[in-house]
């Protein structure tokens, strides 16, 4: 897998990748899902501050852990000019059964769906 980023965090089988240079240093954060049968990680989804703007650098610190997700914007102006800001995500939030689609396993096209439910407040 080839992954381009500069901040990493991993957790089972989620590995998030912060790319805060992207799109004008506005930043972006990766999610990734290893497959349990082969082993390789695939891109999942892709988070963008909902709130962000250019020179914000989200994605500049990663953490996941427990089902929980933190990422920093170090250059948002939450608090003031260049106060940074950190985003939270509940990934354990969503009360549904884990196999979203039905197929009688947990995979990656389960994980999307999560996601896409997550991204829509469950």
């Amino acid at each position: 897998m080839h992954v381009r980023g500069n901040y990493l965090a991993v957790h089972g089988d989620v590995l998030i990748v912060g790319v805060p240079t992207f799109d004008g240093m506005s930043g972006r954060a990766d999610f990734h899902q290893r497959d349990p049968l082969t082993g390789a990680w695939k891109r999942a989804s892709t988070l963008i501050a909902s709130d962000g703007s250019a020179g914000d650098q989200f994605g500049y610190g990663v953490c996941v852990l427990g089902g929980r997700a933190l990422l920093g914007a170090h250059r948002a102006d939450g608090q003031g000019t260049d106060s940074g800001t950190v985003y939270e995500f509940d990934l354990s939030g969503c009360v549904c059964p884990a196999d979203f689609d039905g197929s009688g396993f947990v995979d990656l096209e389960d994980f999307v769906a999560f996601v896409l439910r997550f991204e829509a407040g469950c």
